[in-house]
């Protein structure tokens, strides 16, 4: 007796292959290459790969929607979490910053650079900025130990 063919759900790793296999065919293929693309669909609906297989195309459109992406600066001055910001938009297929004052200045603290430090720590205490200053990156070039942090205010009931 022969055993029915046990399909494995194909991994995220090979989906852009898939992909990529199904948008080059063409109209004119000989009977065996249709073949081979219906069974790709084929297996992609038996091994309940579909959900995925649809999240990569839309993926796939989202990225190529936006062919290039321009950042207009100042992005170490829109809050917390620069660092990680910076770290995904690194990840974009195709991308130029323009980068504003600010951030030049935190490029220059990370570089050790004494007048853009204390512009930093001026900047950031004069807004109450203290947690970017204890969690990123370009506050590790300077110890922020012997500079007196308030501590978190206590929340006051509110008024009845």
């Amino acid at each position: 007796a022969t055993r029915a063919p046990r399909f494995v759900r194909p991994s995220h790793a090979i989906t852009p292959i898939i992909i990529d296999e199904l948008l080059h065919t063409h109209p004119d293929e000989n009977n065996y290459r249709v073949r081979y693309h219906e069974r790709i669909v084929e297996s992609i609906l038996e091994t309940a790969s579909a959900d995925d297989f649809i999240e990569s195309l839309a993926s796939l459109i989202k990225r190529l929607a936006v062919d290039h992406l321009h950042l207009v600066g100042d992005i170490f001055d829109r809050g917390g979490g620069a660092a990680k910001i910076m770290d995904r938009l690194l990840t974009y297929h195709s991308l130029d910053i323009q980068w504003g004052n600010h951030d030049l200045l935190w490029m220059g603290a990370a570089a050790g650079e004494p007048a853009c430090i204390a512009t930093v720590l001026r900047n950031n205490l004069r807004y109450d900025n203290y947690e970017i200053l204890r969690t990123t990156t370009a506050s590790r070039c300077v110890s922020l130990l012997p500079l007196p942090m308030p501590p978190t205010p206590p929340v006051s009931p509110s008024p009845r």
